[in-house]
């Protein structure tokens, strides 16, 4: 799947990568929509020399349930494997918001082990609820900060309770901010006041 993306580059080599996906409202091949989206995690990453790539996914990878997604994060992870210039590679980070909070499930899903920590915000593994179509054992080898609002009417918060309780039970790494009010706007309150930044920084693959 050919996509644009943004990058910005650390000051000094060997820095971590953190990897944005945006919500369905930034969908589009211009460049441009999903640089406002990511306005609130630029005001925490900002205070740190590190790098960020910014995929923006095609009108319609939103659609037709996990196959478009799918199609669209392998090609992000092909992305990230071909960059050509030194970051490290120990500590990639992974964290999106709405759309972009089910990329990052799928995609810590499809390359466990991968990712040094992932977070995903107000998205979700399940599109239909089907609690028996993925191993949730694949997610126990990435650190999850999973958050979400109980009165989300935009994105059911159905998918992350059945997840975070699982992984629980697993004894994974994992960690839930879940609200019951600020509804599908509670990411600005959770990037704004949550250290989602440092815990990420903290967690490298061994």
């Amino acid at each position: 799947m050919c996509f644009p993306f943004r990058l910005h580059k650390s000051k000094k080599a060997d820095r971590p990568l953190f990897v944005l996906f945006h919500g369905a409202g930034a969908l589009g091949n211009e460049n441009i929509k999903h640089i406002f989206d990511h306005i609130p995690l630029f005001k925490q990453l900002s205070k740190y020399d590190c790098n960020m790539l910014m995929p923006q996914a095609p009108y319609g990878a939103n659609r037709g349930g996990d196959v478009l997604i799918q199609r669209y994060i392998k090609s992000v992870k092909k992305l990230i494997d071909e960059l050509p210039y030194d970051f490290d590679r120990k500590r990639i980070y992974i964290a999106g918001t709405s759309f972009g909070g089910f990329c990052v499930w799928h995609i810590a899903y499809h390359f466990p082990g991968y990712f040094a920590a992932a977070v995903p915000v107000m998205g979700g593994l399940y599109f239909d609820c089907n609690f028996g179509a993925y191993d949730i054992q694949r997610l126990a080898e990435t650190p999850l900060w999973v958050a979400h609002s109980a009165d989300d009417m935009n994105v059911r918060i159905d998918s992350d309770d059945y997840c975070v309780a699982e992984l629980e039970k697993l004894g994974a790494d994992v960690k839930y901010t879940r609200w019951t009010e600020y509804g599908h706007s509670m990411y600005r309150k959770f990037y704004k006041t949550e250290k989602w930044v440092e815990w990420c920084m903290g967690k490298e693959i061994k």
